[in-house]
């Protein structure tokens, strides 16, 4: 009497009585009561010790348990794992023979009762001929009758073979259960250093769904609404990335489509903060999918790329155009923006300078076009070292420019003329400092022209004529434009004056003031006159005659 308890059961409450206990009660007053049996998972084990309590006292059972224990195995997808796990064990108990089929649960459970124990049957039965109404279980088949067991039926509702394939169903199922909840417990763990493939997820969500607690149940899905729209961000950034570039139709002007080309791709660029911002937010709910895979690949290419390159900008020695520029080529495979990538344009743009410098300085150049290669080389020179040393060579040059320029100027003034031996050694010393200058370059083409011009003098002094007064002064005006002190100068100059002056004098005396005649002509009259006087000289004579 201690261990009895008394309830009062009110509208809307349910009273629950455990397995193996004794219950019993009565209405009292106007009402409905409904009474139903469940059981939880750990009842199954409890329920066959009942069954076989039940045999012993050969009472008749509520139903058959055998029964219950194939159809969960039959409908196992929606088992809950320890219901699948209580059914296995069940049918791992129950064992399995081989023997003729019967539908049993087509039969009134009073005719498929065992008529020792009284147990409701469904997996096996046994009769005989001489009693074709009665069936005991096969616990009981001695006490079925006096007959040979040769003259026994064997009745069954399953093969071995489907009873070995409801328990690998059962078995398959309760794996797949299994790896959900390691799965489920992964995420919502904070423990995201492994992150779990979003297909492995979608895989086991329908035979894991009603394995799950409704508020576990929220949070996965939570978690998937979450997956399903970063893998929606992933594919909008690998689809940036693997992007190709878009022909523009109806368009004929070449520039206008490579402009577009140009700022569709340079606004179309993935960032790295893009790409980082996703990493950490699909870490932070533990799923990945083949996108961000795929991404990652790229990245760990592209971040490769980007090595490559801080290993090329910290060289030693400065590059060729064309390495850079194969390099800048490359970063258009990937469609990520890199900061160093800016970087690297400025030591292209260097190396382009740099060379356009080791081009000048084999060659003439004015102290102005040095004064703008140094100005435009500031910009990159603390890029390289070598780019510092370059400027700081075409600096010192360019002092030796204005300091070879200044000693041009009084070189080329009118006034004093210097010498032509001054000229040839200012030519020498500028030659053996290795200066280029265009003054220096007009020095020595005045130079060759005075060389010439000597050449002539000497050509019209050693001819077997004397030169003519105009040839003189054709030599004189060539020395005009040289201010240069020449020594055949004065001479030629001398002679000129004294020619001019004797042939002023000689036309005094041979030429009337009125006469427009010059002095070959005056002579060649004078010639003929003479002819004619002679002419009339003998004429007068013969007429004397």
């Amino acid at each position: 009497n201690k261990n009895k308890q008394n309830t009062y059961q009110h509208a809307g409450e349910f009273v629950i009585t455990f397995s193996r206990a004794y219950h019993a009660g009565f209405n009292q007053g106007f009402n409905f009561a409904e009474a139903n049996n469940f059981c939880p998972a750990d009842w199954l084990s409890m329920g066959r010790c009942a069954i076989d309590h039940y045999k012993e006292m050969k009472r008749y059972s509520v139903f058959s348990h055998d029964e219950l224990i194939c159809k969960l195995a039959s409908e196992c997808q929606y088992l809950d794992p320890a219901i699948g796990d209580a059914t296995k064990f069940e049918l791992d108990y129950i064992g399995v023979t081989d023997a003729d089929r019967a539908c049993f649960e087509l039969m009134p459970d009073d005719e498929r009762q065992c008529d020792t124990c009284k147990t409701t049957g469904f997996l096996s039965a046994i009769s005989c001929l001489c009693k074709p109404n009665i069936l005991v279980c096969i616990n009981h088949g001695d006490q079925l009758c006096s007959c040979s067991p040769k003259k026994y039926c064997l009745w069954y509702r399953y093969t071995i073979d489907e009873m070995s394939n409801m328990l690998d169903a059962l078995r398959e199922r309760l794996d797949l259960c299994q790896k959900w909840k390691i799965l489920v417990n992964r995420l919502i763990s904070n423990d995201h250093q492994n992150l779990i493939d979003f297909n492995d997820i979608e895989k086991h969500t329908t035979s894991g769904v009603l394995c799950l607690r409704d508020d576990i149940r929220i949070k996965m899905e939570e978690k998937l609404a979450e997956a399903i729209e970063y893998r929606q961000m992933a594919k909008n950034i690998l689809k940036r990335i693997t992007c190709k570039d878009e022909l523009i139709e109806n368009n004929n002007n070449d520039n206008d489509l490579k402009k577009k080309k140009k700022n569709f791709n340079d606004e179309n660029k993935v960032t790295l903060n893009d790409i980082n911002q996703l990493k950490n937010r699909v870490k932070s709910i533990g799923i990945t999918f083949n996108e961000m895979k795929t991404i990652q690949n790229i990245l760990t290419d592209c971040l490769h790329y980007q090595d490559e390159i801080k290993i090329l900008l910290q060289s030693d020695k400065l590059q060729s155009t064309d390495v850079y520029s194969n390099y800048i080529e490359r970063n258009n495979q990937y469609h990520i923006e890199l900061p160093i990538i800016e970087r690297l344009k400025l030591f292209y743009q260097a190396s382009i300078w740099y060379e356009l410098v080791q081009k000048t300085l084999n060659r003439t150049i004015s102290s102005s076009k040095l004064r703008s290669l140094i100005s435009s080389g500031q910009t990159f020179q603390v890029l390289h070292k070598q780019i510092q040393q370059k400027i700081n060579e075409l600096q010192i040059q360019l002092q030796q420019l204005e300091y070879w320029d200044e000693k041009t100027r009084p070189l080329t003034k009118e006034e004093p003329h210097p010498t032509l031996n001054t000229l040839e050694q200012f030519v020498k010393s500028a030659n053996e400092a290795n200066i280029h200058l265009n003054s220096i370059n007009k020095i020595k083409t005045l130079i060759n022209e005075c060389h010439l011009w000597n050449e002539k003098f000497e050509q019209m002094q050693q001819g077997e004529h004397y030169p003519f007064l105009s040839s003189y002064e054709q030599l004189y005006e060539q020395t005009r434009h040289f201010h240069i002190d020449l020594e055949p100068l004065k001479l030629i100059e001398q002679t000129i004056l004294q020619v001019r002056s004797l042939l002023e004098k000689t036309q005094t005396v041979f030429r009337r003031p009125d006469s427009n005649l010059t002095l070959i002509e005056v002579e060649i009259l004078n010639k003929n006159v003479h002819k004619i006087l002679k002419l009339e000289n003998v004429w007068i004579k013969m007429h004397i005659t």
